[in-house]
Formats: structure tokens, C-alpha cells, sequence
């Protein structure tokens, strides 16, 4: 089976939205972490800091939504799940100083290189009749 231009293009374009979908994912979820933190220590302003949290949690399951409907259910939760989990440890230790143990950064760490692992495409022998999947972008 041979892919054709229209393929290539239409590939492409599904993983630049895929990709815009995700990035977007990550800065809207390190916002609303960032709101859930500045409301818990500063509660005076709690309830603000929640309700805009909140604004963009619902932004960010909007945009990961898009995210379900362009791939592979495993790999996108990898990728959204590990992602903002990363940037987030990585923002956090930035912004707020955040001392990190060994273990921590090396469990940090995993969480990286699984992530790295999980989304390598592999190509597998698909059984007489099935059709393949995309497990990859």
C-alpha cells in the first residue's frame, strides 16, 4: 500500500493539531496549578485563585478531548498525564525554589524517560485480516 501526497499532508496536519492541542493542554493545566497553589497559601484569596483554577481545568479537559480524538487512547493519556506532570515539577521547582531529593529527581526522571519509551512508534507483525493501528503520532 503506497501513501500518496494527500496522505503525507493530511499526517501532518493531524499531528501539528494533535500538537497544538497538547501544548495548549500543558499551559492551561500548569495555569490552573498554578491558581490551586497561590489559593492554597494565600487564602485570602482562596476563593479566587479556585474558581480561576477551576476555569481553566475545565479549559484544559476541553483541549485533551481533541487530544482522544486525533490518537491512540494509551499514548495520549501518556503523553498529557506525564507531560504536565513534568512541566509542572520542573515550573514548580523554577518558580517556588522547591528542594528536590535524589529520589525525587530520579523518579522525576523515570517519569521522563517512560515517557520517551511509551511513545516510540513499534512496528508489529498485525495478524492475517486485522487492520493495523497507528500506536504512535
Amino acid at each position: 500500500m503506497e501513501i500518496t501526497q494527500q496522505d503525507r499532508s493530511a499526517r501532518r496536519r493531524r499531528v501539528g493539531i494533535t500538537s497544538a492541542l497538547l501544548a495548549g493542554n500543558y499551559a492551561v493545566w500548569l495555569v490552573a496549578n498554578f491558581c490551586f497553589k497561590e489559593g492554597g497559601t494565600n487564602t485570602a484569596h482562596g476563593l479566587f485563585y479556585f474558581v480561576v483554577g477551576n476555569i481553566f481545568g475545565i479549559t484544559s479537559t476541553i483541549l485533551l478531548m481533541g487530544v482522544y480524538a486525533r490518537m491512540n487512547i494509551n499514548l495520549a493519556m501518556v503523553l498529557a498525564t506525564s507531560g504536565t506532570f513534568l512541566l509542572q515539577q520542573g515550573t514548580f521547582w523554577w518558580v517556588y525554589h522547591t528542594r528536590l531529593t535524589g529520589l525525587q529527581v530520579a523518579g522525576i526522571a523515570m517519569v521522563g524517560i517512560g515517557t520517551v519509551l511509551a511513545s516510540l512508534k513499534i512496528e508489529r507483525e498485525t495478524p492475517q485480516g486485522a487492520v493495523p493501528r497507528e500506536t504512535a503520532l
